[in-house]
């Protein structure tokens, strides 16, 4: 879920030749962004209210290029959410806090079953007296096969990777 537009709308102003699209289930913080878009009046940007995993089913599988994350998810579910979005050698970008060796390695093995690799985790500093933020990039290197996503909630209640 993009929440009230984060990472996607700074990324969208920043880059106003690309296009994006941020996905968000809750009605709530999709109005959010709306306004936000509004008062921006960005051109490149829409919005879809929907799950991600009910998206990849319906008509995003293979759409995107890139799909960005922040504080979404542990890194397994964020790759379940966006292995399917993704086209061959598309990358997910997940931000996220102090890096979990555990939670890396469980990473490593969703990976794996849903076709991606990892690329790099980039330590940032994405403001003055920011700690502990990585980028953590995989990219699509074999199809995701069909069984995923699982349904709405699986992938964060049971998450790929675990052993």
């Amino acid at each position: 879920g993009s929440g009230a537009g984060f990472p996607g709308l700074p990324h969208a102003i920043a880059c106003g030749k690309s296009k994006y699209e941020l996905l968000e289930a809750s009605a709530r913080k999709l109005n959010v962004a709306r306004r936000l878009l509004d008062r921006l009046d960005l051109e490149n940007v829409g919005l879809l209210a929907e799950r991600a995993e009910l998206w990849a089913k319906s008509g995003g599988a293979c759409m995107y290029q890139i799909a960005l994350s922040r504080a979404l998810a542990d890194l397994p579910t964020v790759l379940e959410y966006s292995a399917p979005l993704l086209e061959h050698r598309g990358i997910s970008v997940a931000w996220k806090g102090r890096r979990n060796k555990d939670e890396e390695i469980q990473a490593l093995r969703a990976a794996e079953a849903l076709g991606m690799e990892l690329m790099d985790v980039l330590a940032v500093d994405p403001y003055p007296g920011s700690r502990n933020r990585h980028l953590h990039i995989y990219r699509k290197v074999r199809s995701t096969p069909e069984r995923y996503p699982r349904r709405a909630g699986m992938a964060k209640k049971y998450p790929l990777g675990k052993e």
